[in-house]
């Protein structure tokens, strides 16, 4: 999804959010893509309540109103003030209320859950979020993955990239990331913040190289 819409705002701004998601999901139909990624917003001030409706109630109607295909998949976010889906149990909540939870599942960014405080730095705290992420989301929901390093520490709540293994999460993180069995059957999709293909390049290898040694540690 494009970064502007935001679903759990209200009035007009929601209007053309919700308008946007569903021109979204009808070119995904289109095109047989078969996962689109959306950010669920800010409340902006009316509230988690109020947000955690107009999310709900704005993924239904694109689901209804779109033609059938692309499984809306929710971003989890860094906690910033107002912002929905931080935690596991804010995007339990959402996918409940969705009408058909079979249209729905997480894309698991990396930076936005580690500065929302789940510790990503080495194997045992890696394990621990994904056995939490099971008990109260279920891992068959988590279809895609972010994958960032966090420029703030753990707890910061500020959504800030870093190349991979040049922030808090680190290396060793990102070996024990990629050595679980989930990350290692999931599509990752490199965010950090690099301009040019040379280093997008570097990048990946970089990344499979990491993934490549986990067994060696």
């Amino acid at each position: 999804m494009p970064y502007l819409p935001n679903l759990a705002a209200v009035g007009e701004f929601y209007e053309k959010s919700v308008e946007s998601l569903t021109t979204e999901l009808t070119r995904c139909s289109q095109l047989g893509i078969a996962y689109i990624v959306t950010h669920l917003g800010s409340h902006q001030g009316q509230g988690y309540t109020s947000g955690l409706n107009q999310i709900t109630k704005a993924i239904n109607k694109a689901l209804t109103d779109a033609p059938a295909g692309a499984v809306i998949l929710l971003e989890n976010t860094a906690g910033t003030i107002h912002s929905m889906g931080s935690s596991f149990e804010e995007l339990k909540r959402i996918i409940d209320g969705v009408n058909d939870p079979t249209k729905v599942g997480v894309c698991f960014d990396t930076c936005h859950a580690y500065a929302a405080g789940y510790d990503l730095g080495n194997k045992t705290a890696v394990n621990n979020v994904f056995s939490r992420f099971d008990e109260v989301i279920g891992l068959d929901q988590l279809k895609v993955f972010h994958l960032n390093d966090s420029k703030e520490g753990l707890r910061s709540k500020v959504d800030r990239h870093a190349r991979i293994g040049e922030g808090y999460i680190g290396e060793t993180g990102f070996k024990a990331l990629l050595s679980h069995s989930k990350v290692r059957i999931t599509p990752l999709i490199l965010e950090t913040p690099l301009d040019d293909e040379e280093n997008k390049r570097a990048e990946l290898e970089h990344v499979r190289r990491l993934g490549a040694e986990y067994a060696q540690d």
